[in-house]
This record gives structure tokens, sequence and C-alpha cells, in this order.
């Protein structure tokens, strides 16, 4: 005969309350063990640093991280790694009052990789998350026109050293090295404007209706501005004062610097003559250009060491030598090259092939020939380009991905610097020239 069990309610009620107590002792303690920072379950640490970040002007490269709020702390290894190392080696011992260190490297070009451990006695925590940085002697600024900032990024283009709001809506900008400004014009209000490398000190020196591209003398610090709807090309010493003017001239495409011959190059919006301007702004000489049928000049870069010119026409890019007259012409046919930029050191031309089709915009290298040495694919409606004049790479705005990507000489991608809005303009600069 089956026996049936009857269980009191009273004992269900003070069993439930005894489990649910030991339960929630368990779980409290569990919850004590896990604020500790030293925890390996430690949700936010995972019982080692965190919040490590890198940057680098020059030789001087600054690590940091979180402090760890520890009784016993005793202080902080740092650790590092260098391109070519089998593994991390100890760098130096940080006090626990501090939460970063200052690393003096002349190893320009050559990847340095940082962790950091914490102490407390004898114990030391697993390694925090690696940082890794490129030093070397160049900066880039660039210019996100519908986020309103101007971004200072590193040598290597990985990591932001400064964001700064001076300007409501920046299009293009030019470094001047060697008196630590930026120059720039703004789309919104077409104002010429700069602030200093701390992006501070905002001066506005005058204002432009259709502005065609801003142009830096890096020897005098002086600044040019064509303005295409009123047919002028000014010219403005390194305080911004209007140096020179000149209002008779035709419609222009695109002007470029020419420091072969201390001159000022520009193309006419019909693309049918070089113009050769003094730096007064003087015409010094027309010089006709053999256009074709659907030819648009675009843009115009120059190599200062030989005083030749490569000229977008939108379909094709040509190469001009020192007295203007075509030399070279590109055997790819590109659906629009909208920006160029010279490699200073080699002469070849890195041009963006623009298309409005999803990702499907590019990035070529062109020989001393014409011919396409290197392509990089994937990009979505890239707007500027600059090559760097201390390993010939090329950074690209990747305009509606928000992003800047870093290509090696060799036309590989070696970083991205991304959590931008419309990066359109970017200028990097050689802080030791």
């Amino acid at each position: 005969m089956p026996v049936t069990r009857i269980i009191c309610p009273r004992f269900f009620k003070c069993t439930y309350g005894a489990i649910a107590a030991v339960t929630v002792l368990l779980s409290a303690c569990s919850d004590r063990s896990r604020e500790n920072p030293f925890d390996p379950r430690n949700p936010e640490t995972q019982g080692r640093p965190t919040g490590t970040a890198v940057i680098s002007v020059l030789d001087t490269i600054r690590v940091s991280w979180q402090p760890m709020a520890l009784r016993d702390l005793t202080g902080y290894t740092v650790y590092r790694k260098l391109a070519g190392e089998p593994d991390f080696s100890p760098l130096a011992e940080i006090s626990a009052r501090s939460n970063h260190y200052e690393d003096r490297s002349h190893r320009f070009g050559i990847l340095h990789q940082y962790r950091v451990v914490v102490k407390v006695g004898a114990e030391v925590s697993p390694p925090s998350d690696e940082v890794a940085i490129t030093p070397g002697p160049t900066i880039a600024w660039l210019a996100d026109v519908n986020d309103g900032t101007l971004v200072k990024l590193t040598h290597d283009g990985r990591h932001e050293l400064l964001r700064t709001f001076a300007f409501p809506a920046p299009e293009r900008v030019k470094i001047d090295a060697r008196r630590g400004n930026v120059w720039v014009l703004d789309e919104f209000t077409g104002r010429l404007g700069r602030v200093n490398f701390s992006g501070a000190d905002k001066q506005i020196f005058d204002d432009f209706v259709q502005p065609v591209d801003l142009v830096l003398d890096g020897e005098d610090g002086s600044i040019w501005v064509a303005d295409s709807l009123e047919r002028s090309l000014r010219r403005y010493d390194a305080g911004g004062v209007l140096a020179a003017q000149n209002d008779s001239l035709p419609k222009l495409a695109a002007f470029a610097l020419n420091p072969f011959y201390h001159e000022m190059w520009a193309i006419s919006a019909d693309g049918l003559e070089l113009l050769r301007l003094s730096k007064q702004a003087a015409l010094v000489q027309r010089v006709p250009l053999p256009v074709a049928v659907g030819d648009d000049p675009i843009d115009l870069e120059v190599h200062a060491a030989t005083g030749s010119a490569w000229l977008s026409l939108r379909r094709r890019v040509v190469l001009l030598n020192a007295e203007g007259r075509f030399l070279q012409a590109s055997t790819y046919a590109f659906r629009k090259a909208l920006r160029l930029a010279v490699d200073q050191n080699s002469g070849e031309c890195w041009v963006i092939d623009e298309t409005l089709q999803y990702r499907q915009s590019r990035v070529l290298k062109l020989d001393l020939q014409g011919a396409v040495a290197y392509q990089f694919e994937g990009l979505d409606r890239p707007q500027s380009l600059a090559v760097n004049p201390f390993d010939s790479s090329c950074y690209v705005t990747d305009s509606l991905r928000g992003r800047v990507v870093r290509i090696s000489k060799e036309g590989e991608l070696q970083t991205v610097f991304a959590g931008l809005i419309t990066p359109v303009d970017i200028d990097i600069a050689n802080l030791l020239q």
C-alpha cells in the first residue's frame, strides 16, 4: 500500500527561509570577493590594470592606465616589446601613486607594444591589454566637416592627440609646422582662420564666396586661397595679413605651390592653360594645355625637387614637366580622379578614384610612367589623402565610413583611426624639418 507523505506548511516555510538565507549569504560573499579589482572574476578589471592607453609626440611615448583602488598596492611594472623582439621585457617600476610612464625612444618607424601589471606585496596581477604605437617625427591634422572638429593624430595615424571644435564646418586644413599653426577653411562660413597646435588662440582673417583650395608655403608661412566665383587669388603672410592679390585671373579649378621655381601654378577651370604666377600673385606665363574632350581639371600637385606636376583631368591623370608641358599620361581609366598627393621622396603620385557606388572607391599609386603600381580597394567616398614624408605611407579620409586609413608605400593597410563623422581633409607635417 503506497504511503502518502504530507509536508507541513510550517516546515516548508522554515526550510525555504533557511535555504534563501544561505543563498543570500553565499551570494554576498561572492559579490564582495568580486568587488576586489585584483580578483580575476571582477567583471570590470579581470584582476588586472584597465584603461591602458598610449600616445607619442616625437621621441616621447606616454603610457597610461586606470589607477587601481587596492589598500596594499605596491606599484606597477611597465613592460615593452619592440618589433622583432620575441617577448615583453620589464621596462620600468612605477610608484603606486602614479598611473602613467613616459618612455623616451628614438626608434622612429618601429612598432612599440606596452602592457602593465599591478603588484600587491609579492603578488603580481595578469598583464593589462596591450597597446601599440609607432613613434615618428610627424603629426597629422584632419578636418571633420559634419562633426565640426579638428583632430590631431599621432605619427602612425593610430591615436588621437587632440580634438577641438574651433570651427563649425572645417573643410580644408594645412599645417605650418615651423610656427606651430594649423590653417583652416570653413565650409559653413567661408572663412579663413587658424589655431595653434594646442587647438587654442583661434584667429579669423578673411572670408570667401567659393574657395577653391588652401595652399601653404612652408618656407615663409604664407597661405594662398583662390575664390573661383570672384576670380581672385590672395596670399596672406604668416601673420594673416593680406600680402598679395590678383583679381584679373580666369576662373581657377586647382592650384599648387611650385617650390622649385618659387612660383604658384594654377589651372584654369576650362583646363586650357596653366598659369604661372609669382609670389606677388603677378602672372608670369600662360602655358597652353592640350586637353581633350571630357577633360575636366580637378586637382594639381607638384614634386618640389624637380618642379614637375601631376594634374587630374577627371578621367585621366597627366604628369607635366618642369616647363608645364604634358610628359606622361596615366594608362588607367579613372571614374573620377578626385584628389592627388605626391610622394616627395619618389615623385610618384597617389590618386583617389571616386565613385558613388557603395564602398567601390579606391586609391591608386602611379609610378613616374603613369602606370598603376598599387591599388587599394573598399573605400566609401574618400575625399582627401596625404603622404607621410617620413615613410611614404598614404593617409586617406574614408569619409562615409568615418575613418582614416593608413596605407604603406607597398599598398598594404597599416592602421585605421575610426570614431569620426565625415572626415574630408587631412594634412601631415614633419616636426623636425
